[in-house]
C-alpha cells in the first residue's frame, strides 16, 4: 500500500498486478530480479512490491528502495526522501517495526482468512499461523500490549507539537507513507470484526478509538491516495 501512496501523491500513472503468495518466487525468476531479503535460513526471500518502470525497463524491489529510485527518476514529482534524509527515514521504519511486536498474533491471522484459495495454504504454511493464534483467555491481554505498543509511537510523534502536518514537516514524506500503510492494512485486514463472548477480537473499530482517534485522522488524510 505505502507504494500505492506513493505513486499516487507524485502523480505518476500506473497499472496493478496482482501476484498470489506462491506464485511470487516464480515472478522474481521470470523476469531475473534479484532478491533483497533473506529469510533466518540464509535462503531467497521472495517479497513485494516490485514495480517495472516501462520508460527504463528496470525492476525495483523494496518499497524503501523504489521510493528513492522514483525520488530520482522523476524529479519534477513530490520528493518522498528528501537528500539526507534516508538514514533516519529507514531508522523510523525498523523502530516502527520493532515496537509493534504484538501485531503479528492479530494481523496475520485475520490476513489469512481473507486471502485467495491460492494463497491461504502457502499464508499458513510459512507465515506460523497456527503458532500465533491467540487463545480466547489470552486475547484481552494482547489487545492492551498491541495498545501500548502504538502509545509508544504515539509518545514520538506528540514530540513535534501541534499544528505539524506530517512527521517531519508541512510535507508528505515517505515514513508518513510507511505508517499510514501499516494503518490502511489494519483497517481493512480488521475492519467489521468485532467482540465476540465478552472478548476483544480483531477489530478496526478499537485501534481508530485509540490515542485521541490519531489514527483514524492518519487513514483519513490519506484516503485521496488510496
Amino acid at each position: 500500500m505505502s507504494l500505492r501512496y506513493a505513486l499516487n501523491i507524485k502523480g505518476l500513472a500506473f497499472k496493478t498486478e496482482w501476484i498470489e503468495y506462491p506464485d511470487i518466487q516464480t515472478f522474481y525468476k521470470q523476469h531475473n530480479i534479484p532478491h533483497v531479503d533473506t529469510k533466518p535460513d540464509g535462503s531467497p526471500h521472495y517479497t513485494l512490491p516490485v514495480i517495472h518502470d516501462a520508460s527504463t525497463g528496470k525492476f525495483i524491489v523494496d518499497s524503501f528502495s523504489i521510493t528513492a529510485y522514483l525520488d530520482e527518476q522523476y524529479p519534477h514529482t513530490p520528493t518522498l526522501l528528501p537528500k539526507g534524509t534516508h538514514a533516519l527515514q529507514s531508522a523510523f521504519q525498523f523502530a516502527v517495526g520493532s515496537v509493534l511486536v504484538t501485531l503479528s498474533g492479530i494481523i496475520k491471522p485475520a490476513t489469512h482468512t481473507i486471502l485467495n484459495e491460492a494463497s491461504q495454504g502457502y499464508f499458513r504454511r510459512t507465515k506460523g499461523i497456527d503458532q500465533l493464534r491467540i487463545s480466547e483467555d489470552e486475547l484481552d491481554e494482547h489487545w492492551k500490549r498491541f495498545e501500548a505498543e502504538m502509545g509508544m509511537i504515539d509518545d514520538w510523534l506528540k514530540r513535534n507539537g501541534e499544528g505539524q502536518k506530517f512527521i517531519t514537516g508541512d510535507s508528505i514524506a515517505y515514513i508518513d507513507i510507511h505508517l499510514a500503510a501499516r494503518l490502511l492494512r489494519m483497517k481493512k485486514v480488521l475492519e467489521g470484526q468485532k467482540e465476540q463472548g465478552g472478548k476483544v477480537d480483531n477489530g478496526w473499530d478499537l485501534i481508530e478509538k485509540w490515542h485521541g482517534g490519531r489514527w483514524a485522522r492518519m487513514v483519513a488524510a490519506f484516503e485521496q491516495y488510496e
